[in-house]
């Protein structure tokens, strides 16, 4: 086969050169895409494509080889934190019983006086004077004379309101007297039990032979309107006799422990 001159192929490949500009030129005033690009594209693509992937998996690799020692940390923190959480349950499974034991305790006060009530919290406590601040007032429809219950008994009375609080006597107060009565049901003892100022309360009966015995325990007798019939005041330590006066006198333990309640019932009156 005879060798072609040069000139010869000079001349068809500017041929071919100008053709294939021609038609790309073409298809791109048309907005498409002509066919020798079409056929370049469709053989560079897979290589394209697998570079691509290669240099995502690439920096995918660096990125988490420098990202191993943060991630040891963060593990680490965690894992401290799961072991904090673990240890701290006992800690609160205790701290729920006891509130599931103070709720049970408020919930064990008769119905009758949960109704007729407002819940109120001790916000001060003031033992000299025997007496307590709480934080209800009269926008709670709290007035002087209300009974205040404890879950194991009655508290005191209060005597001075504001808006939002009011202070009240406890029964230790030697101002605060109350009707009581023998909660025994063959017994009809009633007299009236007296604050003196220290952790023992005063019961007084008449006559001197009334039926009142140690370890009786007494209840508001309901006599007057201010205090309902029933509410527990305490339990008798000591039973003498005051031969000058004509009366019984006992000493009362009172059953509501004045310096660990924290909170309490005011009996609302119409």
């Amino acid at each position: 086969m005879k060798n072609r001159p040069p000139w010869m192929v000079i001349t068809a490949l500017i041929v071919l050169g100008y053709g294939i500009g021609l038609i790309q030129t073409r298809a791109k005033d048309a907005g498409g895409v002509d066919l020798f690009s079409r056929v370049a594209q469709g053989i560079c693509r897979p290589g394209a494509a697998f570079l691509t992937y290669v240099a995502d998996w690439t920096g995918g690799l660096a990125s988490g080889v420098w990202r191993a020692p943060a991630l040891t940390r963060r593990v680490n923190e965690l894992e401290n934190e799961v072991a904090r959480l673990k240890s701290s349950i006992p800690e609160r499974m205790a701290r729920l019983e006891r509130e599931n034991t103070r709720l049970r305790s408020l919930m064990g006060m008769p119905a009758r006086l949960m109704e007729k009530s407002v819940g109120a919290d001790i916000i001060g406590y003031f033992p000299d004077q025997h007496r307590i601040q709480l934080n209800v007032g009269e926008n709670d429809g709290v007035k002087p004379g209300a009974p205040v219950v404890a879950p194991r008994g009655l508290l005191g009375q209060v005597v001075e309101t504001s808006k939002t609080i009011c202070y009240a006597n406890l029964i230790t107060n030697p101002e605060f007297s109350v009707g009581a009565r023998v909660a025994r049901t063959e017994s009809q003892v009633v007299g009236i039990v007296r604050g003196r100022g220290d952790d023992i309360l005063i019961l007084e009966v008449y006559p001197e032979t009334a039926d009142a015995q140690v370890n009786d325990r007494l209840i508001t007798s309901g006599i007057s309107a201010t205090y309902p019939e029933g509410i527990l005041i305490g339990t008798v330590l000591e039973v003498s006799v005051d031969r000058n006066y004509g009366i019984r006198q006992a000493r009362v333990i009172p059953s509501a422990n004045m310096a660990k309640v924290r909170e309490v019932r005011v009996l609302i009156r119409p």
